[in-house]
């Protein structure tokens, strides 16, 4: 369920103005954060349009809005990558959030924040999940930097990850 905008600047039928494709997302966006749409909404844009730009905008202002409120709801930004999500995060630094609305980077597991990078990999590439196959069973589990960043990154307001993280973490 969810439906797609497609918001799109180059030549072909039903093609919008750059100007009319941001009001779009614009518009798309305060439905999903009002809570008028239908499942997740996936917004496909011709590059350059400011996706990324709207989309961190009005979640930190529908952020803002609803802490005053009392409302304590959080918000996921996935991205097709790592990188982009990375991108994404750094560039949400730019917002100067209240200390209560803390914002998270969920990057999965790494050699900087996990003991057996090359066996979860593994793991992975043969579409088994790393935390039920792996984890559950590590030495290191306890003090791992790679779950104690996922406990504290759940917790938070905005958070940023990749398409699969979102799917292994937030089902």
């Amino acid at each position: 369920h969810g439906s797609t905008l497609r918001a799109r600047t180059r030549e072909g039928s039903g093609n919008l103005s750059p100007l009319a494709a941001r009001t779009r997302i614009l518009e798309t966006l305060t439905d999903v954060l009002q809570g008028k749409t239908d499942g997740p909404v996936l917004l496909a844009a011709t590059p350059g349009l400011g996706k990324t730009h709207i989309a961190l905008e009005s979640a930190v202002t529908h952020l803002c809005d609803s802490y005053r409120q009392g409302d304590k709801r959080r918000i996921v930004i996935a991205c097709p990558t790592r990188e982009l999500a990375r991108e994404a995060y750094e560039r949400s630094q730019a917002w100067h959030l209240p200390p209560t609305l803390e914002r998270a980077l969920l990057e999965g597991r790494n050699r900087g924040n996990c003991e057996f990078p090359s066996q979860i990999a593994s793991i992975g590439k043969r579409g088994w999940s790393p935390g039920q196959a792996w984890c559950s069973g590590c030495p290191y589990r306890e003090g791992c930097d790679y779950y104690g960043r996922l406990r504290r990154g759940l917790k938070a307001a905005l958070i940023f990850t990749s398409y699969e993280q979102a799917i292994a973490t937030l089902e």
